[in-house]
């Protein structure tokens, strides 16, 4: 508990201080990485109409420094709506009104809020506070038609998600360093004598011990042990400190992982990972029924049959297809050996 307050207290000051900002503008070279695809992603977006919008906490320099290194000078271009310190959470509950950003920033150089009344949002503009009900008054955008990505669960994504409508989407960056680890023969290996362990321990409380042999408590018991060191193991490959930000220590999904599943519809490491879709916005997701309680059935295998139906001949018994997809169906007796039509 108190190394959690002591870091939080430390992120906090150096962004209320600006101590971070100014830190990251000094050396963006260090901070921020570069990728091609961002930029790419933004331009079909724009292209196929899609209005994007930035809505960010930050001050209108720092991200604007930052912007210019990832995507260019002409980096405001691909936006809709430029929306600086915005003060999410409360940007979304509250009727703070929107304040102009001078682009230009006089003898002074210091950046002013102009502070005639903000009527509507335009390209090429920044803007400063605001609210998400005059945002969404000013640009008709309707919350069905919003989808915000963001990499703050609780300040981004939380409240849109639950009061507005929005669909959300959360850059992960652990992501990616745990879907290679998983993907690793050693962690398959380990997976498979977990799952192994772990079904040995129901089977074992189906039947009662041998004469002789050992109580069922204390077999139980050794078994438990075999599953612990395997998820040790496991979760040290992913982290040797902390393991999965998935799971807790307990090996039960962690906060994180839950507020994920209630509060975000999509999710990945990289927002530029969104190019490998297709262009602009012409694909859709459609996420699969998660089973959320242990009384309920488990959903049919339904992916194994179509997976296994296109690459072998179909029994009549194995499952009922739609005569669209057109397989030839093999009858018990039958001895053809033609390929499924396609």
């Amino acid at each position: 508990a108190a190394v959690f307050e002591d870091v939080t207290k430390s992120i906090g000051k150096v962004h209320l201080t600006g101590q971070m900002h100014r830190e990251v503008m000094s050396d963006v070279e260090r901070y921020l990485h570069r990728s091609p695809k961002l930029r790419q992603l933004l331009e079909e977006l724009g292209e196929s109409g899609v209005d994007t919008f930035v809505l960010s906490n930050s001050s209108f320099d720092y991200i604007d420094v930052g912007m210019r290194y990832l995507c260019g000078d002409d980096w405001m271009e691909l936006f809709r709506a430029t929306l600086t310190e915005a003060h999410k959470p409360s940007f979304y509950q509250s009727r703070n009104p929107f304040r102009k950003v001078a682009l230009d920033q006089g003898a002074t150089g210091q950046r002013r809020l102009e502070w005639s009344p903000v009527t509507s949002i335009e390209r090429m503009c920044a803007y400063s506070h605001g609210n998400v009900t005059d945002l969404m008054k000013m640009t008709g955008w309707r919350g069905p038609e919003v989808l915000y990505i963001g990499d703050h669960v609780f300040a981004d994504l939380r409240t849109p998600a639950r009061f507005h409508g929005w669909w959300t989407g959360a850059i992960i960056r652990e992501l990616e360093k745990e879907i290679a680890v998983e993907r690793t023969e050693e962690f398959q290996q380990l997976k498979f004598q977990l799952q192994l362990v772990e079904e040995i321990m129901r089977r074992l409380q189906w039947s009662a011990p041998s004469p002789g042999t050992d109580s069922l408590t204390d077999i139980l018991n050794e078994v438990e042990a075999d599953r612990r060191r395997l998820r040790k193991h496991m979760s040290g490959l992913i982290h040797p400190n902390f393991g999965s930000v998935f799971t807790s220590s307990a090996n039960n999904t962690s906060l994180f992982a839950t507020s994920i599943e209630r509060y975000v519809d999509v999710y990945t490491s990289r927002l530029e990972n969104l190019v490998d879709y297709g262009p602009g916005a012409s694909y859709r997701f459609y996420p699969r029924r998660r089973r959320t309680l242990a009384h309920e059935p488990p959903a049919p295998p339904v992916t194994e049959y179509l997976e296994a139906s296109l690459n072998r001949r179909v029994d009549r018994r194995d499952v009922g297809l739609r005569p669209e997809l057109s397989f030839v169906l093999e009858d018990d007796d039958s001895d053809d050996e033609s390929e499924p039509s396609r």
